[in-house]
């Protein structure tokens, strides 16, 4: 009989990565050896966010209110309707490449939705016709 180990972690909701060792072995109710590397957590990895959903998570990302920040010394505001953030932390959030979150960028503002700079490699953006 195989001793069965079993995880507390395993049936976390929030989408984290059990710390249980792939070589782990559980025992199904048919006596079946399974290992925890050939069936993955439904969880465990997200795709990456459609056009559509990076532009929802665009909207949820910029000021709701006015706000400002130093750079380099430098203090920059921030009106309502815009984001300042690196290419780095919208290609995580979308759980995309920078390249593909620079040219979403770019193709939003030749479709007018959006306005786009980078300043000192942060990506300025700015909503165009934000309500708050």
């Amino acid at each position: 009989m195989v001793k069965q180990r079993c995880c507390k972690e395993e049936a976390r909701p929030t989408g984290e990565r059990c710390r249980r060792l792939p070589r782990y072995a559980d025992v199904s109710r048919t006596g079946a050896l399974h290992t925890r590397s050939s069936t993955p957590h439904p969880f465990h990895y997200f795709s990456p966010a459609s056009e559509t959903e990076a532009y929802c998570i665009l909207i949820a990302n910029v000021n709701y209110r006015e706000g400002s920040m130093t750079l380099y010394g430098r203090t920059i505001t921030c009106p309502c309707g815009d984001s300042i953030k690196s290419l780095d932390t919208w290609a995580r959030l979308f759980r995309w490449s920078k390249t593909r979150v620079r040219r979403f960028f770019l193709n939003s503002q030749k479709l007018q939705l959006i306005k786009y700079s980078i300043d000192h490699s942060l990506a300025h953006i700015h909503i165009v016709d934000f309500l708050p």
